[in-house]
């Protein structure tokens, strides 16, 4: 007979609050690991979508997918072990092309273009044909010529030992697979795009130094007969113009998204002049790090629906033909693809407290659905810290902005908590990059263990216009710092964050920031570097050819030989770092190549640092492998225990 538990025996009581960064969460590093993003990308022909999945079974493999049917069935349509996605910039995207009868896909181990017959996808294993030649070659961000039966897309060459992969449009015969060049002579192609009765094509051209956020030529030309372009017209751009995502509506006006009010706002060619479609203080594009943008679309009686960013949010509006914007659908703390079919709006968006979202939103009926959908495990309710956007000023009086996540553990009672938790700054990649709300499990990791964190979008970041972007340029090294010495005062002073237990943590140009940040500033007790900068020159120098010149565009610097990229190089202040770092680097990475950590790491070295490296042979500039994510958070969290006595 089993004996009852006495009703009068006391409630243990949850753990205190003052055990902060040493709290058990059910979000362990392997949960992290296999939740990542797997809903990538929309893609669009005629009035079907697809799209792609990356698959956390398989090391993050990105497939094809449809949506689901009226029997919620979904078919894979590109077979193992093809990885779609592109290495054109070194970033890719746009990497699969879907018309009415094929996918073409960018397969990421050989960088060849692939050909899958949908039809037969769908009822039996898919087959994948080569339709390119092996050799050093990449291609994304493809369009389909139905007049001629063929591809145009973005072609880069690597075949030359001596100089830069030369990027150029070309047309592609799948059949035979012979290519002839479209377009050449620029250093970077993107977007071309047909009009709607294939005459004529227009594309986005750009040069050194510059990136594509800073200036971009917008291009327009007919086809001859021989299917070759006929006298280029140039439509906008300058040097001092970001133009992206051009396009074609139904009745073939071309539109396309310009910062020439400061902001990326809409306009269209026609008449043989510009056009203001809308202008306001919203940004509705984001830096065209990846190809393949798609923020905007056209309704049938010639109404836009875009997605844009305002005040660190997104949301969905329409753009009438009075070139006002109404709000429809938000705020979502991202929003990547959009796409419009028979006035129905279908777009991927992220959430504070759930995983991202396929959305189809009926315009006519104002009614959202979700069509696909990255839900968290139910067993997360009550481990997940939920943003709250915070504002303050800069040294400069400018307004910063960034993401506060509270400690946060239903099994840990608050009501005594004794002092301040430890504080994470995470610094956001690019520089030109941004954070967002949206729910990201890595950040998860932390709150769920005692920490709080924030997320700082500091001067240069996106989202706030052409000017804010700028504001890092001839300053990087320095402003991004101070934003984030700024930041740790304003928590401190507003009992958010623990003074004598602040860290600091950032990716790539984020790990340049928090190598500055370590060296040039004393207020940081220990800092963890993924794939960081530490030498300016040395990266400049060897850098790919996509960001071959942003480097000296950050420092406001084209001769190597000045001072600057010494002064802003962590590698040649060691002897002002005092505190425990911590490294991780890709040994493949050809972004940030791997010398860049081992210097850093053998001067801290020898002056008897505290310093620990890995290096993962398998991984290049930015972590995939399941096995890598879970190493690398543990290995985290056990340092920061270790050198601030957690």
């Amino acid at each position: 007979m089993s004996k009852s538990k006495s009703s009068s025996k006391p409630m243990r009581s949850k753990p205190s609050h003052n055990r902060f960064g040493c709290w058990n969460s059910p979000l362990s590093a392997a949960r992290v690991a296999q939740q990542q993003n797997s809903i990538q990308e929309l893609i669009r022909c005629n009035d079907q979508l697809l799209w792609l999945k990356a698959l956390a079974e398989e090391n993050g493999r990105v497939s094809v997918f449809t949506l689901p049917d009226a029997e919620n069935t979904v078919f894979e349509l590109s077979p193992a072990p093809l990885n779609v996605r592109s290495k054109v910039h070194e970033y890719g995207g746009a990497a699969c092309l879907y018309t009415d009868q094929f996918l073409y896909v960018s397969n990421f181990s050989d960088q060849r273009l692939y050909e899958i017959a949908i039809s037969a996808a769908k009822n039996h294993p898919a087959t994948a044909r080569a339709v390119t030649v092996e050799g050093p070659y990449r291609y994304a961000d493809a369009v389909w010529d139905a007049r001629r039966q063929r591809i145009i897309c973005v072609m880069e060459d690597h075949s030359s030992s001596v100089q830069e992969p030369i990027n150029c449009l070309i047309s592609l015969d799948p059949e035979s697979g012979k290519i002839h060049p479209l377009a050449q002579g620029a250093d970077f192609y993107a977007a071309p795009r047909l009009s709607p009765d294939g005459t004529r094509l227009c594309w986005l051209s750009w040069n050194h130094p510059y990136m594509p956020w800073d200036s971009t030529y917008l291009w327009l030309a007919e086809f001859n007969e021989q299917g070759e372009l006929s006298a280029p017209q140039l439509i906008a751009g300058s040097d001092k113009e970001s133009i992206v995502q051009a396009t074609w509506s139904p009745q073939s006006v071309l539109h396309f998204i310009s910062d020439r009010s400061d902001y990326w706002n809409l306009y269209c060619y026609q008449n043989k002049k510009v056009e203001i479609r809308y202008e306001g203080e919203e940004e509705l594009s984001k830096p065209m790090w990846v190809l393949g943008l798609h923020t905007y679309d056209f309704c049938s009686n010639d109404e836009i629906v875009t997605a844009y960013t305002r005040n660190s949010e997104g949301f969905i509006g329409l753009i009438g033909k009075d070139q006002t914007l109404k709000p429809l659908a938000g705020p979502y703390p991202i929003i990547k693809n959009l796409h419009v079919i028979n006035d129905e709006v279908f777009f991927i968006a992220g959430h504070s407290n759930d995983g991202e979202h396929i959305y189809r939103y009926r315009l006519r009926q104002s009614e959202l659905t979700s069509l696909v959908s990255e839900t968290i495990n139910p067993a997360w309710t009550g481990y997940i810290s939920t943003p709250k956007i915070l504002r303050f000023p800069a040294s400069d009086n400018s307004q910063l902005s960034g993401f506060y996540y509270p400690p946060t553990n239903k099994d840990y009672d608050s009501s005594d908590a004794s002092g301040a938790p430890p504080l994470i700054i995470k610094t956001h990649g690019g520089p030109t990059s941004a954070a967002s709300g949206a729910l990201d499990l890595a950040i998860q990791y932390w709150t769920s263990r005692g920490f709080a964190l924030f997320d700082l979008n500091y001067r240069g970041s996106c989202g706030y216009g052409r000017a804010y972007r700028r504001a890092l340029y001839g300053q990087w090294g320095l402003a991004d710092v101070d934003d984030c010495v700024t930041a740790c005062h304003f928590l401190i002073q507003a009992g958010l964050a623990d003074a004598q237990r602040l860290i600091i943590r950032g990716s790539s140009a984020g790990g340049y920031c928090t190598l500055a940040a370590l060296t040039f500033s004393k207020l940081f007790k220990a800092g963890t570097s993924y794939y960081g900068i530490s030498d300016l020159k040395s990266l400049a120098l060897g850098c790919h050819k996509f960001e071959s010149h942003y480097v000296q565009q950050l420092l406001n610097e084209e001769d190597l030989t000045q001072p600057i990229y010494q002064q802003r190089s962590p590698l040649f202040h060691v002897d002002k770092l005092h505190c425990p770092i911590l490294f991780f680097q890709g040994a493949l990475d050809k972004v940030v190549p791997p010398e860049q950590a081992r210097k850093m790491v053998k001067a801290l070295q020898d002056k008897h640092i505290d310093v620990a490296y890995y290096e993962f042979e398998n991984e290049a500039h930015g972590f995939r492998q399941h096995s890598t994510l879970q190493s690398t958070l543990e290995l985290e969290w056990a340092f920061y225990k270790r050198v601030l006595a957690l």
